[in-house]
């Protein structure tokens, strides 16, 4: 039965092929997030359409009220916050004035309620000086009346005013009859009531000199309750206007602090997911593509959450998953070019090339497949869901001696015309013998022949064997 054919050159190439189906490069479903009435769909089955392009407006003026509520609703709960940082800010106590502390009423651990005194500051920014004049003169003086005030050793002029003209005469050392003048003047800032002064007050002097005193002691009163935890000064200090004095402590009013900043960060809250729900009334397309499948229309109505609204296929390229068994999956390499073919497009073929090897496998009967994925950027006249035949070119020889993929028996032996007899086999052929051979490449048919045969020579093989290469012997 053996059939004879000559050694000869051909192309071959080796491959692994296998059928699939055509997937889009990306597929997207899209749902809704919201139920209401559609009051826009500008867009059509076969429309092209790009990432964040509007595709459906849902009716929302119930969750934009919502939105508006939530944002006064923050601005209220901000405005209540900012009132009690003030008040903590109440806690310090300072100087209401520029002057000496005269006084402090508290210490250290003392718990002390709204409206108490706890220090007293001498304003020192107003002075006073009371002198006495002639009495004949100052009955003529009036309240308000502006006056001259000498300061003793600099005989520095400062401005005053009369500020009050006593109504009783008295009698000086030497039967002198005056009245009592008070003059108050603005502290330049050196005066103190160590300091010695006379004044005039229209074209009237003073009959003697007298110290300058403080106008006003201003007492200070807690305005808020607390213990007192800090005293920053001590009494005769200089202080100037807004000086820390005292710090108080209230819990109370730490963990109303703390409760209004609580409800301002859940006021954010809720606006920020009132907001997120508002975003969803209008649906946007998330990736660029083409519509598939419209499901609703202008005036539908969606009842539920979740509802399916379109579908949008990214077409720019397909891909095709073929299922490679573990004997071969070895032999499969990123970037090696594939062909494609579809019976709904029998004239043509395609090129695609391997983009992706899953390296986890699936086993079935035993049989271990790794699934390879093909990407084909040229698919015109090619649909999704189509089913394709993939053939991927693993090797291939040019020109290459080659003789029939039966021809090759175990061992690499092949019955060659004028090889080495074998007497005791009567079967092989007259005048052919076994000779060893390297192979290459082979197509499933024909064998790419290395060494051992050369060009035109002669070989036989029993055709209904089959090739070597494709025994299975059960390992």
């Amino acid at each position: 039965p053996y059939s004879v054919e000559a050694a000869e050159r051909r192309d071959i190439s080796e491959s692994i092929s296998g059928n699939g189906i055509l997937q889009p490069a990306n597929a997207y479903t899209i749902t809704t997030l919201v139920k209401g009435d559609i009051v826009s769909a500008d867009f059509e089955v076969g429309d092209q359409v790009e990432k964040g392009e509007i595709l459906y407006r849902i009716d929302d003026d119930e969750t934009a009220t919502g939105v508006q509520q939530e944002e006064l609703t923050l601005s209220e709960s901000k405005m209540n916050y900012q009132i009690k940082l003030e008040d903590l800010q109440d806690l310090q106590v300072k100087a209401p004035v520029k002057g000496t502390v005269r006084d402090i009423a508290v210490k250290v651990g003392d718990e002390v309620k709204a409206g108490d005194l706890v220090a007293v500051v001498q304003d020192s920014t107003r002075m006073k000086l009371k002198l006495p004049f002639p009495a004949a003169d100052a009955a003529a003086f009036t309240v308000g009346q502006s006056a001259d005030v000498i300061l003793f050793g600099s005989f520095e002029t400062l401005p005053g005013f009369v500020s009050e003209v006593s109504g009783a005469e008295s009698v000086l050392e030497g039967n002198v009859l005056v009245k009592y003048v008070t003059i108050e003047v603005e502290n330049p800032g050196a005066l103190s009531e160590s300091q010695l002064a006379t004044a005039e007050i229209g074209g009237s002097g003073a009959s003697q000199q007298g110290n300058f005193t403080y106008v006003e002691s201003r007492k200070v009163l807690a305005d808020l309750g607390g213990k007192v935890v800090s005293i920053a000064v001590k009494e005769g200090d200089q202080v100037e206007r807004n000086t820390l004095l005292l710090t108080l402590e209230s819990k109370e009013l730490n963990n109303t602090v703390q409760s209004a900043a609580n409800r301002v960060k859940s006021a954010e809250l809720s606006l920020q997911a009132k907001r997120k729900q508002l975003e969803g009334y209008t649906v946007k397309s998330p990736i660029s593509g083409t519509v598939i499948e419209k499901k609703y229309k202008v005036g539908d109505m969606i009842s539920d959450a979740g509802k399916e609204l379109c579908t949008i296929y990214d077409l720019s390229h397909m891909h095709v998953t073929l299922n490679v068994d573990e004997l071969d999956i070895s032999k499969i390499k990123a970037g090696q070019k594939a062909q494609i073919r579809s019976n709904a497009v029998p004239d043509a073929v395609y090129e695609g090339v391997v983009s992706n090897i899953t390296m986890k496998g699936k086993t079935e009967n035993g049989v271990t497949t790794y699934p390879v994925e093909i990407q084909v950027n040229d698919v015109e006249g090619l649909m999704a869901g189509m089913n394709v035949r993939v053939e991927i070119e693993i090797q291939a020889a040019e020109n290459a001696v080659s003789i029939p993929a039966a021809a090759l028996e175990a061992g690499n032996l092949v019955l060659v015309e004028g090889g080495e007899m074998d007497p005791g086999n009567p079967a092989v052929p007259a005048g052919y013998g076994y000779r060893e051979v390297e192979v290459g490449v082979s197509d499933g048919a024909y064998v790419e022949i290395l060494s051992g045969v050369s060009d035109g020579e002669n070989v036989a093989y029993d055709p209904m064997m089959g090739s070597f290469l494709d025994m299975d012997f059960g390992f």
